[in-house]
Parts: structure tokens; C-alpha cells; sequence
């Protein structure tokens, strides 16, 4: 495993325990969950995609005229 393909295992590992975290959270609210969730599975996804999802990324930062 590369030194990125580790990072991106810590960081999904982690993501994947906040969702445990606010699937057992009971002062979360449903909908508040399911916003939260839908956010995290979408990095995961991102994540699992990485190197082309960032030259997208790049690709739109550079066609806005953004400053990384």
C-alpha cells in the first residue's frame, strides 16, 4: 500500500466511524442525520476515486480562476 493509498484508508476508516457516531447520536434528529451521513458517504465515495476526482477538482478550480 502507497503512503496516499494509506492515508485515504485512515481517513475513510474514520469517516465511516463519525457515522456510527451520529447513527447512535439521539440528539440528532433524523433528517439531521441523514444530511450528515449523505455528506460523509459522498467524501468516501470521493475518496474512493481520489486521483480523478482531484484533476476534476483541479480542473474547475483553474477554469474559475481560483487560488489553491
Amino acid at each position: 500500500m502507497t503512503p496516499k493509498e494509506e492515508m485515504i484508508s485512515k481517513i475513510q476508516k474514520a469517516l465511516l466511524k463519525e457515522v456510527e457516531f451520529i447513527r447512535e447520536n439521539p440528539k440528532i434528529s433524523l433528517d439531521d442525520k441523514v444530511t450528515q451521513v449523505d455528506v460523509l458517504f459522498d467524501t468516501v465515495k470521493f475518496l474512493d476515486n481520489y486521483d480523478e476526482n482531484i484533476k476534476v477538482l483541479n480542473k474547475h478550480i483553474a477554469d474559475k480562476g481560483i487560488e489553491k
